[in-house]
């Protein structure tokens, strides 16, 4: 993995659910990892279903290898603000990286 295209700074973020006075639950993200990556955007779908707009974006981003990351967790674009839902993970090598697929939702 070059260093070069490991360009944009990313935070992977971990899930934590607790409940409240009322037994609802209540989740909150917290950082597990700040690292640098490679992010392509690949396509984009928009649809209008019972007169709302939906936006779908699948995103492809590379990072090198961090321990202890799994599927759901999430990864917010430091630049922007964006929030990605990890669809699929896949470690490349041998612990040299690992190459996510992500969705954002927007409506």
């Amino acid at each position: 993995m070059r260093a070069g295209s490991l360009d944009r700074r990313v935070t992977i973020e971990s899930k934590t659910v607790t409940r409240d006075d009322y037994g609802a639950e209540v989740v909150s993200w917290s950082t597990f990892a700040e690292v640098w990556a490679e992010v392509r955007d690949i396509n984009a779908t928009e649809r209008v279903a019972d007169q709302i707009r939906t936006l779908t974006r699948l995103t492809m981003i590379k990072t090198r290898y961090v321990s202890g990351v799994t599927s759901d967790m999430r990864i917010r674009l430091n630049e922007d603000g964006r929030v990605l839902a990890i669809v699929s993970m896949a470690q490349i090598g041998r612990r040299l990286g690992w190459s996510f697929a992500c969705e954002q939702y927007s409506a």
